[in-house]
């Protein structure tokens, strides 16, 4: 991974732990604690050194709230209705359905007593989830 100047980073899997610019002011070998760090606080963060050398990172306030992967996952229930190839996320009786809108129909037919509808939408939800759960998974 390499680091610059205005916090911007660059990984290489075939060149983990080099500057291969030329540009970077600072080099972190991937997947070490340090670098997942990095990623994770971007660009929320300042350096901390030792004899010029990049030991740490401390976490700075951000001007905008930092939402948690909690909270886009909840945001995606709500409003998600297709994934990033455009493939409906739940398709239900020929209509895109957010996993919130999914629930309240799953909701309905339990009430109701349907539970072999309500089983069937409630594998969809599921399924649904764990697609929007690898989008934002906790850190």
């Amino acid at each position: 991974m390499i680091i610059f100047g205005n916090k911007g980073y660059q990984t290489r899997s075939d060149k983990p732990n080099e500057d291969w610019t030329d540009e970077a002011l600072y080099v972190v070998e991937d997947g070490t604690e340090l670098a997942n760090k990095i990623m994770r606080l971007y660009p929320y963060y300042d350096f901390v050194l030792e004899n010029e050398e990049l030991v740490d990172i401390i976490e700075i306030e951000s001007p905008h709230p930092i939402i948690t992967s909690q909270e886009q996952r909840e945001q995606a229930y709500e409003t998600m209705i297709s994934k990033e190839d455009n493939t409906p996320l739940i398709l239900w009786e020929n209509e895109n359905l957010t996993v919130d809108q999914a629930n309240k129909k799953w909701l309905d037919y339990s009430a109701e007593g349907n539970t072999e509808i309500a089983n069937k939408l409630q594998g969809l939800i599921q399924i649904a989830k764990e697609y929007i759960r690898e989008l934002y998974p906790d850190n």
